[in-house]
C-alpha cells in the first residue's frame, strides 16, 4: 500500500510594505529569526479561537497580529499605548472588520461585554498595575469569554538565559503568571513556548495519542527526558475562561527555512575557518625555519649597507635644507588660509544666529499677539455677559409680575420659617422629656428656660440626653457635642503669625509680563540673573498662571509682580502673599500707574481714539495691583518717586543694566569691526522701534537737519518706524531705513554706525524713562548725544562720557564736534564703554541695588537646628495614634529657640492634585500638599511626583535632618528626594508598614498574621496586588538602610524590624510618651460597689470588642461589673453602636471619647481596663495612660502594649490566640470579680517608669541634634552654606507654552 501524502496548505497574512522602526520595546516585522517565530507562531495557535469572533489584541503594537486575527474573525480591535503605533497599524493594515484604537491595558477604551476573545501577547510585564488589568479585562469581555495571554518566565528568561530588557518592568515567573489569571478565572490551562533550533520527530498522520517526550542534549552522551510538557519553556501561553476551555485546536512547530539555511551556512562558514585556521598554522610553523635561515643572511646584507646609509645621510642633510625653506612658504601660505576660513565661518555663525533670532522673535511676536487676543476675547466676554444679565435682572425688576407678586415672596419667606421651625417641634420635644427626666423637674426647668436652649438640642444630630449616653457630667457632654456643630476657624485661610523672612531662607517669585521681548530682557530675566549671582533661588511665571504662581508662593519670601494688572485673581494672589507673610513687591519700568504723569507723552495724542483709550483705561487697573502690594521696584528714581506717592511703603531702585549675554555679544562685535576703506560717510543712527516715538524724534531734528546740510558725508540711519519730521525732507536720499531685528542683528547694526542719537520728548514721562539706549551704545564703544532728561543727565558727564542737549544749537554743536573729529568720536565712546562696564555691569546692580532689598527682608536673626517632620495627617487633620504622637512631639519642643521646625503633610481643603498650602497649626509652620487619589498601591511607596514635591521644599527650606513618621499616601518616595540632596533623615517605625503592606499584620478576615520574620510567600494568600510586594520590598528596604536613624516606639517594634533585616545598630528605642498627671484623681466612689471596667478599642473586631461583649454577656453575677464602653463617634453626633447596643449586657454604658482636658476625669471613674487586642500592635497608648493613673489593666500579650505590665502587680496579660477565644479574658474579669479587694487603695508601684511626654520629646531632641551634627562633621562640604548663608541657587521661568 503506497503511502499518502498530505499536501501542505498555504495560510496568507498581511505584512506592511514600510515596518515600524525597531526600539527595542516591541517586535517589528523588519526583525527575522526566532523572535518573528515566537511572535507569529503565538497569533497563529490564536487563530482558531477566533473564526466569527470579536477580537480584542491588547498592546496590538505594530498591527501585524490583529490583521492575522482579522482573516478569520468578525471583527478586531487593536489598542495600543503608542500613538504612533496606532497610525502605522491603521495606515498598512486596513480591512471593514479591523481598527485600531489608542488605550491602555488599565483603561481600555471599550464598552462593558463587547469582546469574546481577548488576545494579549508580551504584554503584562511592560507595565505596574496587573489587577487593574485583570478588572479591565473582566469588564469587556463577555461572560464566558475567553483569554489567550503569554508572557516570559522570568525564572528562564531572565535568570537561566540572562536576559535583560529594559521595556520590561514586572516580569513574572511561570508559577506568578498562573496564579494571576487562576485567581480572575474559573479555568486555566498552561502552554509552554520556545524557539529552537532541534530535531522534530512527528508521526506522518499526527501525534494520536502517543505521549510527548522533551529531550534536552547535555553532551558525552547524557541527556534529560521529560514525559510531557516542553523543557524550559521561555513563554507561557495560558488560556482562561469562566466556561469550560474549549479543546486544544492544535499545537506544533513554525519552522524558519530561511533562518535554518541561515544556520547551516554559518556552522559551514566556521567550520571552514577552523579548517583554514589549522592549514595556516601548519605553514607558518615551516615558515618560521625559514625565516631563520633567512635572517641570518639578511644580517650580512644588512652590514653591506650600512656603508650605502651613511653616503645616502649625507644626501638627506642637503635635501632637509631645501625642504625647510619650502615648509616656511607652506606655513605662511596656510596662515593666511586658516584667517580666510576663520573669516568664513564667523560669517556664516554669525547668519545662523540671525536666522534663529529672527525665527525666535516672530515667535515671540506671534505668542504675544495671541495672549493679548485671549485677554481681549475673555474681556469681551464678561462685558457681553455683564451687560446681558443687568439687562435681564432689569427687565426683571420692572416688570409688572415681580411688583405683583411682591406679598407673595414676603409671605413665602414667612411660611418657610414657621415651617421649619414646627418640623423641629417633635425633637424638641422629645429631648425635653429626656432632659426632665435625668435632670428633674425644677432644673429641667430653669435649664429649658434658658434662651436659645430647645433650639440648639433640635440642631444636634445626636441627643445629649437620651438614654445610656452617661459618664461624664452634663454640661460637658453638651458641650462637646455643641462644640462638634460650630464652625471651627479655618486655619488653611488663617494669617500666618510671623513674616516668612523669619523662618525662611530668601526665596523669590516673580509673576510678570512676559510677552514684551525687551521688557523680559532687561526686568524679568536680569532680575534673574542679579538672584542667582546672589545666590538666591527664583522662579518665573506668566502673570496669569495664578494656581502655578500660588504655589510657588507657599515656600517664598518676597513675590515681585512685574507690570501685573490688579485684576480680581492677580489680587487674590498678592492676598494670599500677605496671608503667607510673603513680602509683596509691584515692578515697573514707565509711569503706567499715573495717569496724570503718564498724560504727558505726547506719543499718546498720535495713537488712534480707540488705542489712546484703551492704554489710559489700563492706568487705575495697573494702580491698583500696586496700591495693594507693600513695596515697589523701579527702573529709574522718578518711577520711584510716584511710587511712594502712590502709597508704597518704600520704593527700590534697580536699574537696568548689561547682562552677560550682551557684553558678550558687544564684545565679539567689537572685536570684528572693520572700518570701511571705501566710505567717508559718517553714519548717524537712531533706534526707533515704533512709531510712539515720532514727537521724540523732533527734539533732534532742527539740530540734525543743520548738521546734514552743513556735512554731505553725514549719513541717517533709523531702526525701526518713524514719521520724518519735514525739516528733514531735504536729506532723504541720505536717510537709510532698516528693519528692527533680534537684539544681536540690532547690535550690529547699531555698531556698525558712528554716533548714536537718543532724543526723548522733555515731559516728567521721559524722566521715567531708563536709559537702554545710552547703555546699548556705550557698551560697543559708540559715542551718543541724548535729550537732557533726568535719566540721561544723572549718567552722562558732558563731554566726558557723552553729550547731553535740549536745544537745537545743543543737538546742532555736540553732533558736529562728533561728526568733524574721529579722535573725539573715539574718546567719547572710549570713555562710554569704560563707564558702562563699571557702574552697570550684572554684578555691580546685583550688589549695590539687588542685594540691599534682600538683606532688609531676610529677618532671620539666629540659625536653629532645622528640622522638617513629615507625616501623612497634622493638625486640623489629628487622625490616628501616630499623628497624636507627631503633634506631641512636635509641641512639646516647638518653643525651644534651637529648634525650627516645619510640617509637611497632606492637605484637607479643595485643590488641584500636588497644589501647596502652607498654614499654621499647634505652634508650627505646616505646608500641606493635595494628594490625588491613589490610582495604583504602588503609589504610597514610589510616586516621583511627590518626590519631586518634597525635593522643592527641601530646596526652600533647607532643613537639617528630616524626621518621617507615616508616609501612607505622601508617599516613602519623599525619603528619595532627602538622599538625593544628601540630607540626614530619622525613620519613626510606628508600625508594621513598611515590612507588611496590610500596615498592622491583619489579614483579610481580621485575624493577626503571627509571622515573625515576614515570608512573601505567605504574603501572597492575602494580599490582593502580590505583583508590587517584591518591588515595595526592595524600594522599603532602601530607605530603611539609608535611614541615619531608625526609631522605634517598643521592643516588640525594634526586635520585629531586627528579624526583618534591619542592622541592630541602625535602630534605637525612643519609647512614646504619655501624658502623666502630677497628682492622681481619687476615685470616684463606685455605684453598688460594682468594679467599673472600660473598653476604649471602638467597633472595630481586632481590637477585641467580640470578646468584650461575650465576656460580660456571660457573667454569673454581672450586678458586680459595671461595663463602659467608649464610643469615639459620640462627639461627632452619633454612635457607632447604633443598632448593636442591645447585644451588650443591659448595665453596659456607652459614652463619649475622653480628651487630654478630660483624661483624668474619665480614668478616676474607672477600676479596670480593658485592652483585648487581637493583633500585635507597636505601643498602646491607652494601656500607659491608665497605667499612669493607678488603673489595672488586663491586656492581651499584644507586643508593645503590655511591656509596662508586670503581671499580678498592676495588670494582667492573657494570651493572644488565633481563634478569638474570650474564655481568658472572662477568666480575668472573674477573678478580678472574686477578689475585689485587690483594687482596694491600688496604686501602680511602676507608674514612675512610664515614660512622659516629655521625656521623649528630650530624647528625641538629643537623636536629631546628634544625627544633624554627625552629618555636618561627614559631609562638610555638602553641608556648608556659604558665607552669606545661601546653598546656592535655582532657576525656572514658567512662560506661557
Amino acid at each position: 500500500m503506497s503511502m499518502q501524502k498530505k499536501r501542505p496548505k498555504k495560510l496568507s497574512f498581511p505584512v506592511a510594505d514600510v515596518p515600524m522602526g525597531f526600539t527595542g520595546e516591541r517586535y517589528t516585522t523588519q526583525m527575522g529569526g526566532e523572535v518573528e517565530q515566537e511572535h507569529r507562531h503565538r497569533y497563529l495557535l490564536a487563530v482558531p479561537y477566533c473564526k466569527g469572533k470579536r477580537v480584542l489584541d491588547i498592546a496590538s503594537g505594530e498591527g501585524y497580529g490583529s490583521a492575522m486575527l482579522a482573516t478569520v474573525a468578525s471583527h478586531v480591535t487593536g489598542v495600543d499605548i503608542d500613538e504612533s503605533a496606532i497610525q502605522h497599524a491603521a495606515e498598512c493594515y486596513q480591512k471593514d472588520t479591523l481598527e485600531y484604537v489608542h488605550g491602555s491595558a488599565t483603561a481600555i477604551p471599550l464598552p462593558d461585554h463587547s469582546v469574546d476573545v481577548l488576545v494579549s501577547f508580551e504584554t503584562i510585564e511592560h507595565f505596574m498595575g496587573h489587577d487593574a488589568f485583570i478588572s479591565e479585562i473582566r469588564r469587556v469581555l463577555v461572560p464566558g469569554g475567553l483569554v489567550i495571554m503569554s508572557s516570559p518566565n522570568k525564572e528562564i528568561y531572565a535568570t537561566t538565559h540572562g536576559n535583560h530588557n529594559e521595556f520590561h518592568v514586572s516580569e513574572l515567573t511561570k508559577q506568578e503568571f498562573w496564579d494571576l489569571l487562576s485567581n480572575a478565572f474559573e479555568n486555566v490551562r498552561s502552554l509552554q513556548q520556545k524557539a529552537t533550533a532541534c530535531s522534530v520527530i512527528v508521526p506522518e498522520d499526527g501525534p494520536e495519542s502517543a505521549p510527548f517526550a522533551s529531550y534536552r542534549l547535555l553532551g558525552k552522551g547524557e541527556f534529560e527526558r521529560q514525559d510531557s510538557g516542553l523543557m524550559n519553556g521561555v513563554y507561557s501561553i495560558i488560556f482562561a475562561s469562566d466556561e469550560e476551555l474549549p479543546p486544544i485546536a492544535e499545537w506544533g512547530v513554525l519552522e524558519d527555512e530561511s533562518f535554518i539555511r541561515q544556520l547551516a551556512d554559518i556552522i559551514k562558514y566556521n567550520e571552514g575557518l577552523i579548517r583554514s585556521g589549522e592549514a595556516a598554522l601548519a605553514e607558518m610553523l615551516a615558515a618560521k625555519d625559514g625565516a631563520v635561515q633567512e635572517s641570518e643572511a639578511l644580517r650580512n646584507i644588512l652590514t653591506d649597507k650600512d656603508a650605502e646609509i651613511e653616503a645616502r645621510n649625507t644626501e638627506i642633510a642637503s635635501l632637509e635644507n631645501a625642504t625647510a625653506q619650502i615648509a616656511n612658504e607652506l606655513t605662511d601660505a596656510r596662515v593666511s588660509l586658516t584667517q580666510l576660513a576663520e573669516k568664513l565661518a564667523l560669517a556664516e555663525r554669525f547668519n545662523e544666529n540671525a536666522k534663529e533670532a529672527l525665527k525666535e522673535n516672530a515667535q515671540i511676536i506671534a505668542a504675544s499677539e495671541n495672549t493679548i487676543n485671549i485677554q481681549h476675547r475673555h474681556t469681551a466676554d464678561l462685558e457681553r455677559r455683564l451687560v446681558q444679565r443687568e439687562q435681564v435682572l432689569d427687565a426683571v425688576y420692572k416688570s409688572t409680575s415681580w411688583r405683583m407678586t411682591a406679598p407673595i415672596r414676603g409671605a413665602r419667606r414667612g411660611a418657610a420659617f414657621t415651617l421649619r421651625a414646627v418640623s423641629r417641634l417633635p425633637i424638641i420635644l422629645k429631648r425635653s422629656v429626656n432632659f426632665i427626666r435625668h435632670r428633674g423637674i425644677g432644673d429641667a426647668l430653669k435649664g429649658l428656660a434658658t434662651p436659645g436652649k430647645l433650639r440648639s438640642w433640635a440642631r444636634l444630630r445626636h441627643d445629649p440626653y437620651a438614654e445610656r449616653v452617661i459618664g461624664v457630667p452634663d454640661e460637658a457632654v453638651e458641650g462637646d457635642l455643641l462644640s462638634s456643630t460650630k464652625s471651627k476657624p479655618n486655619v488653611y485661610a488663617a494669617n500666618l503669625p510671623a513674616h516668612a523672612g523669619t523662618w525662611l531662607p530668601p526665596r523669590v517669585v516673580i509673576s510678570a509680563e512676559l510677552s514684551i521681548p525687551q521688557c523680559t530682557k532687561y526686568r524679568v530675566l536680569q532680575k534673574v540673573d542679579h538672584l542667582e549671582r546672589l545666590g538666591i533661588p527664583v522662579a518665573t511665571y506668566d502673570w496669569w498662571r495664578k494656581d502655578d504662581v500660588i504655589k510657588a508662593l507657599q515656600t517664598a519670601t518676597i513675590v515681585i509682580f512685574y507690570r501685573v494688572p490688579g485684576y480680581p485673581e492677580q489680587l487674590e494672589i498678592i492676598a494670599e502673599a500677605k496671608r503667607l507673610g510673603v513680602t509683596t513687591i509691584w515692578e515697573v519700568d514707565d509711569l503706567i500707574f499715573d495717569e496724570p504723569a503718564y498724560l504727558t507723552n505726547s506719543n499718546l495724542d498720535r495713537l488712534d481714539a480707540d488705542l489712546r483709550k484703551s492704554v489710559l483705561d489700563g492706568v487705575p487697573i495697573y494702580r491698583k495691583a500696586l496700591e495693594e502690594v507693600d513695596y515697589g521696584i523701579a527702573s529709574t528714581s522718578t518711577i520711584a518717586s510716584y511710587m511712594l506717592e502712590a502709597g508704597a511703603k518704600d520704593a527700590f531702585v534697580v536699574e537696568n543694566c548689561l547682562d552677560p549675554e550682551t557684553v558678550r555679544i558687544a564684545e565679539r562685535i567689537r572685536n570684528e569691526a572693520r572700518d570701511d576703506p571705501d566710505s567717508d560717510n559718517i553714519r548717524i543712527i537712531y533706534g526707533s522701534g515704533t512709531k510712539t516715538h515720532d514727537v521724540d524724534f523732533a527734539q533732534a531734528a532742527v539740530g540734525l537737519a543743520r548738521v546734514m546740510e552743513a556735512n554731505p558725508n553725514v549719513v541717517l540711519e533709523i531702526i525701526g518706524e518713524l514719521t520724518l519730521p519735514d525739516v528733514l525732507s531735504s536729506y532723504l536720499d541720505r536717510v537709510i531705513r532698516k528693519p528692527f531685528s533680534n537684539f544681536p542683528e540690532y547690535l550690529a547694526t547699531l555698531a556698525a554706525a558712528d554716533i548714536s542719537l537718543a532724543p526723548l520728548e522733555m515731559t516728567l514721562f521721559s524722566d521715567a524713562k531708563s536709559n537702554i539706549k545710552y547703555l546699548e551704545a556705550s557698551i560697543l564703544g559708540l559715542p551718543s548725544v541724548c535729550s537732557a532728561v533726568k535719566t540721561f543727565r544723572e549718567v552722562i558727564n558732558n563731554g566726558q562720557n557723552g553729550y547731553t542737549a535740549s536745544t537745537d544749537e545743543e543737538w546742532e554743536a555736540a553732533l558736529t564736534e562728533l561728526v568733524q573729529d574721529r579722535s573725539r568720536r573715539e574718546a567719547i565712546g572710549q570713555a562710554a564703554l569704560a563707564f558702562v562696564l563699571d557702574k552697570y555691569s550684572l554684578e555691580h546692580v546685583a550688589e549695590t541695588q539687588v542685594a540691599p532689598i534682600i538683606e532688609k527682608f531676610d529677618e532671620r536673626t539666629t540659625t536653629p537646628l532645622k528640622i522638617a517632620v513629615a507625616n501623612v495627617f497634622y493638625a486640623p487633620r489629628s487622625f490616628g495614634g501616630a499623628t497624636i504622637v507627631a503633634e506631641e512631639l512636635v509641641n512639646q519642643l516647638s518653643d525651644d529657640p534651637d529648634l525650627d521646625f516645619l510640617v509637611f503633610t497632606s492637605l484637607g481643603e479643595d485643590a488641584q492634585p500636588y497644589a501647596f498650602k502652607r498654614y499654621y497649626a499647634k505652634g508650627v509652620n505646616c505646608l500641606g500638599v493635595k494628594v490625588p487619589p491613589a490610582s495604583d498601591s504602588a503609589m504610597d511607596y514610589e510616586n516621583l511626583q511627590m518626590q519631586e514635591e518634597f525635593k522643592q521644599v527641601l530646596e526652600a527650606y533647607r532643613p537639617d535632618i528630616v524626621h518621617f513618621h507615616c508616609v501612607q499616601e505622601i508617599s516613602a518616595s519623599t525619603i528619595e528626594a532627602c538622599i538625593e540632596l544628601n540630607i540626614p533623615y530619622v525613620l519613626t517605625l510606628h508600625d508594621a508598614w513598611w515590612l507588611c503592606a496590610r500596615q498592622f499584620m491583619v489579614k483579610p478576615d481580621n485575624r493577626y498574621c503571627f509571622q515573625e520574620q515576614i515570608d512573601l510567600n505567605i504574603c501572597r494568600k492575602c494580599v490582593s496586588d502580590f505583583g508590587h510586594i517584591v518591588r515595595r520590598r526592595i524600594v522599603l528596604k532602601r530607605y530603611l538602610d539609608n535611614a541615619a536613624l531608625l526609631l522605634a516606639p517598643s521592643e516588640f517594634t525594634q526586635n520585629l524590624y531586627i528579624s526583618n533585616g534591619v542592622n541592630p545598630a541602625g535602630i534605637r528605642l525612643n519609647k512614646n510618651g504619655v501624658r502623666v498627671p502630677e497628682t492622681i484623681s481619687p476615685k470616684l466612689p463606685r455605684k453598688g460597689g460594682k468594679i467599673r471596667f472600660a473598653y476604649v478599642g471602638g467597633d472595630h473586631p481586632v481590637k477585641g470588642v467580640e470578646l468584650v461583649r461575650r465576656a460580660f454577656s456571660e457573667l454569673e453575677d454581672a450586678s458586680k461589673a459595671e461595663l463602659l464602653v467608649v464610643d469615639n463617634t459620640l462627639n461627632l453626633g452619633f454612635s457607632s453602636f447604633a443598632g448593636r447596643a442591645s447585644e451588650f449586657p443591659k448595665s453596659t454604658k456607652f459614652v463619649p471619647a475622653y480628651n487630654q482636658d478630660s483624661m483624668d476625669e474619665f480614668f478616676a471613674g474607672v477600676d479596670v481596663l480593658l485592652f483585648p487586642s487581637q493583633c500585635k500592635e507597636s505601643f498602646g497608648l491607652t494601656v500607659r495612660e491608665a497605667l499612669a493613673r493607678d488603673v489595672w489593666v488586663i491586656s492581651t500579650n499584644c507586643g508593645g502594649p503590655v511591656e509596662e505590665i508586670v503581671e499580678g502587680v498592676n495588670g494582667t496579660i492573657i494570651p493572644l490566640t488565633t481563634d478569638g477565644d474570650h474564655k481568658a479574658l472572662s477568666e480575668a474579669v472573674r477573678n478580678i470579680l472574686d477578689h475585689p479587694e485587690m483594687l482596694e487603695g491600688y496604686a501602680n508601684p511602676y507608674r514612675d517608669q512610664i515614660v512622659t511626654l516629655k521625656d521623649q520629646a528630650q530624647e528625641l531632641r538629643e537623636i536629631l541634634t546628634t544625627v544633624a551634627e554627625a552629618h555636618r562633621v561627614a559631609h562638610p562640604v555638602e553641608s556648608a552654606e556659604d558665607e552669606n548663608g545661601r546653598l546656592g541657587a535655582s532657576r525656572g521661568l514658567h512662560a506661557a507654552e
